[in-house]
């Protein structure tokens, strides 16, 4: 089975927290998520 190496973050500033939300295109079009992808190793 193939690894798959991902990353996410989750900042913090003022009580406000930094959110992306997911374009059209993807899986699950206009949720909510923190920022992250996916590490060439």
């Amino acid at each position: 089975m193939k690894r798959i190496f991902v990353v996410a973050a989750m900042l913090l500033r003022n009580e406000q927290v930094l959110l992306a939300r997911r374009g059209p295109a993807q899986s699950m079009p206009g949720q909510w998520e923190f920022p992250g992808g996916k590490v060439e190793a």
